[in-house]
C-alpha cells in the first residue's frame, strides 16, 4: 500500500487453495518465506513478485505449530532459520530452501518458539523446553 494515497499498489492469491498464512519471515536477500494451511512452505520472491519454491512438509514433519501468534520462524542472529513442527525443530537453508529436522524433542512442540543465548524456547501445554542451537556447519 502506498502510505501517502492509501491505495493498494499490488495484491495477488499467491498460491491458489490456500486457506491460511500462518507464518511469515523476510530474508537479508529479499526472500519472504512463510508456511501456509500449517503445512505448505513456500519462498516468495518480494521484487520478482513471484513464488519460486513450494514444498508440502506435513509427510516429513507434521503439521507446524500454530498457536502463540504462532511463531513458526524462528530466526538466529546469524541468520539461520529454523522452524517448529510436530516432529521437531528444523532448519531451512534460505539459498536452496532445503529444510532439515535438527531435533527430535522428546515432547512435540505446540506452541511458538523464542531465540535466546544460543537457545530455542517453546512450549507444549504448560511445560517450557529448550533446545541448544548446534553451531553452523
Amino acid at each position: 500500500m502506498d502510505m501517502e494515497t492509501k491505495q493498494v499498489e499490488w495484491r495477488e492469491a499467491a498460491i491458489d487453495g490456500v486457506q491460511r498464512y500462518s507464518d511469515l519471515i523476510c530474508t537479508a536477500e529479499g526472500m519472504v518465506f512463510g508456511i501456509a494451511d500449517r503445512t505448505l512452505l513456500f519462498a516468495f520472491d518480494a521484487q520478482r513478485r513471484q513464488i519460486v519454491h513450494q514444498e508440502n512438509l506435513e509427510g516429513r514433519l507434521g503439521l507446524a505449530v500454530h498457536q502463540q501468534g504462532p511463531r513458526i520462524f524462528v530466526p538466529s542472529p546469524d541468520g539461520r532459520i529454523f522452524m517448529l513442527f510436530q516432529k521437531g525443530i528444523a532448519e531451512v537453508d534460505p539459498k536452496t530452501c532445503a529444510v532439515t529436522l535438527r531435533a527430535e524433542p522428546p515432547r512435540a512442540p505446540a506452541n511458538g518458539g523464542a531465540y535466546l543465548d544460543g537457545r530455542i524456547y517453546y512450549s507444549t501445554g504448560v511445560n517450557l523446553h529448550s533446545w541448544e542451537v548446534p553451531p553452523a556447519k
